[in-house]
């Protein structure tokens, strides 16, 4: 028997759509026990409970292209990231399943590798990319290959998580993206990219607030999450250095100096985590 923990992820980050993705400090710990033969689901909602679960069926990819033949296991969930939210379950389900393919073949592969296998199942190389290896990525897919670096980023912020009582798909939030942006906005988020990772750098961040502009995505996810409006209205009243959508939303990352606010926040029936970078990504634990 063995754990494998993955972080949650945090996707898009402001101008850097499907490219700048960042590992949170809440994560789902999954446990692995070999079985005859099969798969076994344990402490996992029914509906996930069969062969096309995504833990499994990133097992399968993996043993696939280690050449290998499938094996039996036993499989068990300890959920602390919210699904439907934006907050990469989807992307810690297919890490924690190929980590554990692996770790049960008693094989290893580069990160190279397994990304490649990930994004088979993924698609989004800013979820895949930091909850393997953590911190704050820049992640981008050439033919079929994941190219990515890990930013040592200034630990010198508070990630405030205020995430909604109701979810929203992936699909539908990729639904209202338009199919065509003018080059005004191109180069609008060009230049914020730019300057949130120099900003993420140097820790100046007094160009945060205008680094976490963007005009690819937020303003048309935005109008699928009630009560967002208000949200950053109450952000800007407590001063808070910048905010962005999580992924595909809802949820929606609140950026503040550390120790800057240390009473508890409230806003709504919205559940609020404090949250740090997670550096080390996934862990298998014996």
């Amino acid at each position: 028997m063995f754990k494998v923990k993955v972080p949650a992820t945090s996707a898009n980050i402001g101008p850097g759509f499907d490219t700048l993705g960042m590992a949170l400090s809440i994560n789902n710990v999954i446990t692995f026990k070999e079985n005859k033969s099969g798969v076994i689901f344990e402490d996992v909602e029914d509906e996930y409970s069969n062969e096309n679960n995504l833990i499994y069926q990133s097992m399968l990819k993996t043993w696939e292209y280690l050449n290998e033949p499938k094996k039996g296991v036993v499989i068990s969930v300890e959920e602390n990231i919210p699904i439907s939210r934006g907050l990469g379950s989807s992307a810690a389900c297919i890490i924690g399943g190929i980590l554990g393919a692996l770790t049960m073949s008693e094989r290893t592969l580069s990160n190279e590798e397994i990304l490649k296998i990930a994004m088979s199942l993924e698609g989004h190389p800013d979820n895949i990319t930091p909850a393997l290896i953590g911190s704050v990525t820049i992640a981008t897919t050439v033919e079929d290959d994941i190219e990515y670096m890990k930013l040592d980023i200034k630990d010198q912020y508070d990630f405030y998580l205020f995430i909604p009582p109701v979810g929203i798909s992936t699909e539908e939030s990729r639904k209202v993206l338009p199919e065509t942006i003018s080059m005004k906005d191109a180069v609008y988020n060009v230049s914020r990219a730019a300057m949130l990772v120099a900003t993420l750098l140097s820790g100046k961040q007094e160009f945060l607030t205008l680094a976490l502009g963007d005009k690819l995505h937020q303003q048309f996810r935005s109008k699928l999450i009630d009560g967002y409006d208000e949200l950053i209205e109450y952000m800007g009243t407590l001063n808070f250095l910048g905010n962005f959508i999580s992924g595909a939303g809802p949820a929606v990352v609140g950026v503040a100096e550390r120790g800057r606010y240390m009473g508890e926040l409230q806003f709504k029936d919205w559940r609020i985590e404090k949250l740090n970078i997670d550096n080390e990504g996934a862990k298998i634990i014996r």
